[in-house]
Protein backbone atom coordinates (compact mmCIF):
# COMPACT_ATOMS: atom_id res chain seq x y z
CA UNK A 1 0.00 0.00 0.00
CA UNK A 2 1.10 3.56 -0.53
CA UNK A 3 1.84 6.07 2.21
CA UNK A 4 -1.33 8.02 1.31
CA UNK A 5 -3.49 4.94 1.85
CA UNK A 6 -1.91 4.12 5.23
CA UNK A 7 -2.16 7.78 6.27
CA UNK A 8 -5.86 7.88 5.40
CA UNK A 9 -7.20 4.48 6.44
CA UNK A 10 -4.53 3.30 8.86
CA UNK A 11 -1.68 0.89 9.23
CA UNK A 12 -2.75 -2.23 11.16
CA UNK A 13 -1.13 -3.64 14.26
CA UNK A 14 0.95 -6.65 13.25
CA UNK A 15 0.98 -9.43 15.84
CA UNK A 16 1.55 -13.17 15.76
CA UNK A 17 -1.65 -15.17 15.30
CA UNK A 18 -1.87 -15.93 19.03
CA UNK A 19 -1.24 -12.33 20.12
CA UNK A 20 -3.62 -11.02 17.47
CA UNK A 21 -6.37 -13.23 18.89
CA UNK A 22 -5.62 -11.92 22.40
CA UNK A 23 -5.64 -8.31 21.16
CA UNK A 24 -8.93 -8.75 19.26
CA UNK A 25 -10.57 -10.29 22.35
CA UNK A 26 -9.35 -7.37 24.48
CA UNK A 27 -10.71 -4.79 22.03
CA UNK A 28 -14.00 -6.70 21.75
CA UNK A 29 -14.41 -6.84 25.55
CA UNK A 30 -13.42 -3.21 26.03
CA UNK A 31 -15.13 -2.03 22.80
CA UNK A 32 -13.28 -0.24 20.00
CA UNK A 33 -14.70 3.13 21.13
CA UNK A 34 -13.31 2.72 24.64
CA UNK A 35 -9.93 1.52 23.33
CA UNK A 36 -9.75 4.57 21.08
CA UNK A 37 -10.72 6.90 23.94
CA UNK A 38 -8.13 5.29 26.23
CA UNK A 39 -5.32 5.79 23.70
CA UNK A 40 -6.47 9.26 22.61
CA UNK A 41 -7.75 10.87 25.82
CA UNK A 42 -6.03 9.01 28.65
CA UNK A 43 -2.64 8.35 27.02
CA UNK A 44 -2.68 11.46 24.79
CA UNK A 45 -0.90 9.58 22.01
CA UNK A 46 -2.47 11.15 18.93
CA UNK A 47 -1.62 14.53 17.47
CA UNK A 48 -3.29 16.44 14.65
CA UNK A 49 -4.14 14.24 11.65
CA UNK A 50 -3.53 11.08 13.74
CA UNK A 51 -6.06 8.58 15.06
CA UNK A 52 -6.89 5.03 16.07
CA UNK A 53 -7.90 3.15 12.92
CA UNK A 54 -10.44 0.37 12.77
CA UNK A 55 -12.22 -1.82 10.31
CA UNK A 56 -14.78 -3.88 12.18
CA UNK A 57 -16.29 -5.55 9.11
CA UNK A 58 -15.50 -9.10 8.06
CA UNK A 59 -15.45 -9.17 4.26
CA UNK A 60 -15.62 -12.66 2.81
CA UNK A 61 -13.25 -13.25 -0.07
CA UNK A 62 -10.96 -10.33 0.79
CA UNK A 63 -7.30 -11.09 1.43
CA UNK A 64 -7.41 -8.83 4.48
CA UNK A 65 -10.62 -7.96 6.31
CA UNK A 66 -11.79 -6.93 9.76
CA UNK A 67 -11.83 -6.80 12.50
CA UNK A 68 -8.51 -4.98 12.21
CA UNK A 69 -7.15 -2.10 14.23
CA UNK A 70 -4.20 0.21 13.80
CA UNK A 71 -3.19 3.85 13.58
CA UNK A 72 -3.45 6.70 11.08
CA UNK A 73 -0.58 9.18 10.78
CA UNK A 74 0.97 11.13 7.91
CA UNK A 75 4.38 9.40 7.77
CA UNK A 76 5.61 5.79 8.04
CA UNK A 77 7.97 6.76 10.88
CA UNK A 78 5.18 8.37 12.89
CA UNK A 79 2.86 5.39 12.31
CA UNK A 80 5.58 3.07 13.62
CA UNK A 81 6.09 5.32 16.67
CA UNK A 82 2.34 5.30 17.33
CA UNK A 83 2.01 1.53 16.90
CA UNK A 84 4.81 0.98 19.44
CA UNK A 85 3.45 3.62 21.86
CA UNK A 86 -0.07 2.15 21.68
CA UNK A 87 1.19 -1.38 22.38
CA UNK A 88 3.28 -0.16 25.33
CA UNK A 89 0.27 1.71 26.79
CA UNK A 90 -2.04 -1.30 26.29
CA UNK A 91 0.48 -3.67 27.88
CA UNK A 92 0.90 -1.38 30.90
CA UNK A 93 -2.81 -0.74 31.39
CA UNK A 94 -4.07 -4.29 30.90
CA UNK A 95 -1.14 -6.32 32.24
CA UNK A 96 -0.49 -8.20 29.01
CA UNK A 97 2.59 -8.61 26.81
CA UNK A 98 1.76 -7.83 23.20
CA UNK A 99 4.77 -7.70 20.86
CA UNK A 100 4.60 -6.15 17.40
CA UNK A 101 6.12 -8.23 14.62
CA UNK A 102 7.92 -5.10 13.39
CA UNK A 103 9.79 -5.04 16.72
CA UNK A 104 10.80 -8.67 16.30
CA UNK A 105 12.10 -8.03 12.78
CA UNK A 106 13.95 -4.87 13.87
CA UNK A 107 15.70 -6.59 16.77
CA UNK A 108 17.04 -9.54 14.75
Amino acid sequence: MTNDVYAAVGEPFSFSLLLNTLFLKLVEELTPDRMEAFLRDHCKLFGPNESFARDDKLRHGWRMSGPMYGVCAPTPQRRTELLVACVMAINRQFGIHLVLLIDVAASE
